[in-house]
């Protein structure tokens, strides 16, 4: 696994500029790249169902298509040329027949001229390459017939105009990515003759040096994205296709100087088994390892290939198998490969489907951009206090996680709740096996627990009042038990009550406890004693009642009645709760059974005589007319009520 360890900031974008690579999904309009090169500021222009230039992060700056639509194939093979324009091939078909097509542009893309080759025979272009001369190359395919096509060379001047041209002997073809120049003016075409991958060597006139081909006699073998050695020899990919059992196999070959094979290796010979693969292009790397990238699970259907999903796999010097890869994005056949000012590569993808475009670094590593998040809160660092957090990496990241914890869950939380305040870590590895760590060093918020107070200061009440509870000034509220959701809560009910809050920061914060206490109603009750006098269950805090009218002055326990009627008493407890008795009913009043008249009073012509204790005299309305103690008094002609300390009661008729 290659990897290299970072102390990461959560600035992405600070990430992002100091490494050159990256996987980038291309615009839908930029699709079915065949080929790529890095260009001299830095950027990338690509070939394929248009031109197309980006900056040095693979974001599109501009996109040329110079022929109408439907009539040329896909841009085949691109290169920026010493003026600082690009050249181009495709096949263009403007009548009845394919062209093989240059197109020069200047730096904008904007056509400089245009070269159609082959005559009136149908052509087709596929590789383009700068000459040392400061001329052009391009191959492509040329058809004799519409049964017999060959392996078309052209060489041109500065200007596309044609100097020479090869035509290879037999029946043949040739692929994209498939023509190197070598020391000498040479050149080295990549192809297919006679059912087997082949290789031709041409001098500066055009003239074969050499043809290799390269295969097994009951297979088909193809030969393409061509690249050279540093011990001067060549090694190419390509395909190779079982016909008889319908199965195919990606090709890697890679031969001396003089295109005699020194190792070939098929999937059988390096994973054990057929993988149904095909390599489009491969490089020699610095330290001599090679880089393969292509398209497995394809199928052939009516002779019509259809590629599967891209793969880079890496070999070493001697042919054996390091590991293979795939993008983070889903996409199909890796298309071409070219080396970069720093030591990396850059790969086109995608066939089709999703366009990409991938730098590598010198490491062969496309390292995340990814940085730990600290989830639901409004800081990168801060969490809220005792409700525990939540640290995740991008849910549309495709690295493997390896919290210091040792938790290996993709993109899911670490550990909440109730964790510390303090620093965590996480190694990020992607499909590319490159991988970064990253710490996050975390603290709290700094919160104010909520306080619950009463409005009126008290922690109880009685039976069928109620109190409001207050709790200040928060972003929400959620108050327990109840559902109240606001700053205040009015309760009925005894009981502990708390209000959860959020504060500014989003922080959900729990007050203490808010104890409440009902107290129950006094319940007294009326009873008659035996001296007529009516007498209240409760000892204190009583109000006497007649007929719903409070007495004045009647707030003892006892009370002695002097008329008839419906009478309650009102209690008032210690806790200040108030209960009325039940009303009690007195039909009548009079004296003590064990006193006789003679012993409390006597009335003779117009004289009242009193024999014994304190006296009050009420009319008939209730009111107290005239009081003394004992002696003998005149009262005026009427009807009274004589009421004495002994509690004798009696209505006395005087007239």
């Amino acid at each position: 696994m290659k990897s290299i360890t970072f102390i990461l900031t959560l600035l992405t974008i600070g990430l992002c500029q100091a490494q050159s690579n990256f996987e980038k999904v291309l615009p839908s309009l930029v699709n079915n790249n065949y080929d790529v090169e890095q260009t001299s500021d830095g950027g990338y222009v690509l070939g394929g169902a248009v031109l197309t230039k980006t900056n040095t992060v693979g974001d599109t700056l501009w996109t040329r298509r110079h022929f109408p639509v439907g009539q040329t194939t896909f841009i085949t093979g691109v290169t920026q040329t010493t003026d600082g324009g690009y050249a181009y091939v495709l096949s263009d078909k403007p009548d009845t027949i394919w062209h093989c097509t240059f197109v020069k542009t200047n730096s904008t893309g904007d056509t400089t001229f245009t070269k159609k080759y082959g005559g009136a025979l149908e052509s087709y272009g596929w590789d383009i390459l700068q000459t040392t001369d400061g001329g052009y190359l391009v191959t492509g395919t040329l058809f004799l017939s519409p049964t017999d096509y060959r392996i078309y060379v052209v060489k041109t001047d500065v200007s596309g105009n044609e100097v020479w041209n090869y035509t290879h002997s037999i029946t043949s073809q040739t692929y994209s990515n498939s023509v190197v120049e070598i020391p000498g003016n040479k050149y080295v075409i990549a192809g297919q003759s006679n059912n087997d991958a082949t290789l031709i060597k041409l001098d500066n006139t055009g003239v074969p040096v050499w043809t290799k081909t390269h295969g097994e006699p009951t297979l088909l073998e193809l030969a393409r994205g061509l690249s050279t050695t540093s011990a001067g020899g060549f090694v190419y990919t390509g395909w190779q296709y079982d016909v008889t059992n319908s199965t195919g196999s990606s090709y890697l070959v890679k031969t001396d100087a003089d295109g005699d094979t020194l190792w070939t290796r098929n999937e059988t010979q390096s994973w054990g088994g057929n993988l149904e693969g095909y390599g489009f292009d491969t490089k020699e790397l610095s330290n001599g390892d090679i880089m393969m990238i292509g398209s497995r699970g394809i199928s052939v259907i009516n002779n019509q290939i259809q590629y599967g999903n891209l793969f880079i796999t890496y070999f070493n010097g001697s042919g054996t198998k390091l590991t293979s890869q795939s993008s983070c994005t889903n996409t199909n056949t890796g298309t071409a490969i070219a080396p970069t000012s720093d030591g990396g590569y850059v790969l086109s993808g995608g066939l089709g489907g999703t366009a990409l475009l991938i730098k590598l670094d010198a490491n062969l590593c496309v390292y995340a951009t990814d940085t730990i998040t600290l989830m639901n809160t409004g800081s990168p660092n801060l969490f809220c206090a005792n409700s525990g957090f939540s640290l995740q990496v991008p849910t549309n990241s495709c690295n493997q996680v390896l919290w210091d914890n040792g938790s290996t869950n993709d993109m899911t939380s670490y550990n909440p709740p109730n964790n510390n305040p303090g620093s965590y870590y996480v190694t990020l590895t992607n499909n590319f096996g490159c991988s970064i760590n990253d710490t996050i060093v975390l603290d709290t918020f700094i919160t104010t627990i909520p306080v619950i107070t009463s409005t009126t200061g008290d922690t109880t009440f009685c039976q069928g009042d109620s109190l409001i509870l207050y709790t200040g000034n928060w972003n929400s509220y959620w108050w327990s038990p109840g559902a109240a959701i606001d700053d205040t809560n009015i309760v009925y009910t005894g009981g502990n009550y708390t209000v959860q809050v959020t504060d500014a920061n989003g922080c959900y914060i729990n007050s203490a406890p808010f104890v409440v206490t009902v107290n129950p109603l006094p319940t007294p009750n009326i009873s008659l004693q035996p001296n007529n006098d009516l007498v209240s269950s409760a000892v204190t805090g009583n109000q006497w009642y007649l007929n719903g009218v409070l007495i004045p002055g009647a707030t003892n326990q006892s009370y002695t009645p002097t008329v008839t009627g419906t009478y309650t008493v009102e209690v008032t407890d210690a806790n200040g709760c108030v209960g009325i008795s039940p009303p009690y009913v007195l039909t009548t009043v009079g004296i003590n059974k064990h006193q006789l008249l003679s012993d409390v009073f006597s009335y003779t012509n117009g004289r009242l005589t009193v024999h014994k204790g304190v006296w009050q005299l009420y009319d008939m309305t209730g009111r107290m007319v005239l009081n003394g103690s004992t002696g003998s008094y005149v009262i005026p002609v009427g009807i009274y009520i004589l009421h004495t300390e002994m509690g004798a009661n009696r209505i006395a008729h005087i007239k």
